[in-house]
């Protein structure tokens, strides 16, 4: 028979935790005389009541509690203020509505005329944003480049169509032309 270091419960030999207070049995090395059994004191208690007694505590010695060190925690920085950006003039536009006209423009490039109006507009609208607010950044770079692209292209094509337009017009008056002077020729036009 031994008791349990913790409450003081007498244990049976065989037994491995101590059934009063569910704490792993100890049991006394051969040799060593049984500590005397550690009666634990009311609740209400000092702290020092509950400490063992010195020869018990030579005989089954408790490690100290692990207490965490808690380091004051340094004073958290406050970001730098940043500086809101100035709200844009109503009337400019923004530099979306740039990026889109810039590709509508170059895809519209090829129509001649509708792409060259287009490309004028969207020169307009950029000069009127760089006016209202500055440079263009991002997006809006893009549009005007855009814009920039599709002004000569749009004149180009626009001389084409026209190239084209023109000798339709001659190749149709040819061959009308053909047609009236076969109809004489086969006397089935009528006067």
């Amino acid at each position: 028979m031994f008791y349990c270091q913790y409450c003081g419960y007498e244990l049976q030999d065989e037994a491995k935790f101590c059934p009063k207070c569910g704490k792993m049995a100890v049991r006394p090395e051969s040799g060593a005389p049984a500590p005397e059994p550690m009666r634990t004191p009311e609740y209400s208690a000092a702290p020092e009541a509950y400490a063992p007694a010195p020869e018990y505590a030579e005989a089954y010695p408790v490690p100290a509690p692990q207490v965490p060190m808690v380091t004051p925690e340094a004073p958290k920085e406050t970001p730098p203020r940043q500086e809101i950006p100035a709200e844009e003039p109503v009337d400019a536009p923004s530099e979306i509505s740039v990026f889109v006209l810039g590709i509508v423009s170059i895809v519209l490039s090829t129509s001649g005329l509708p792409g060259l109006i287009l490309s004028l507009i969207t020169r307009s609208k950029v000069r009127a944003r760089e006016a209202a607010v500055g440079p263009l950044t991002g997006k809006g770079k893009v549009g005007k480049t855009l814009a920039t692209i599709a002004l000569p292209v749009s004149i180009c094509f626009m001389v084409l169509w026209t190239i084209r337009i023109i000798s339709f017009i001659f190749g149709a008056t040819l061959w009308f032309s053909y047609i009236f002077k076969w109809m004489e020729e086969s006397g089935q036009y009528m006067n």
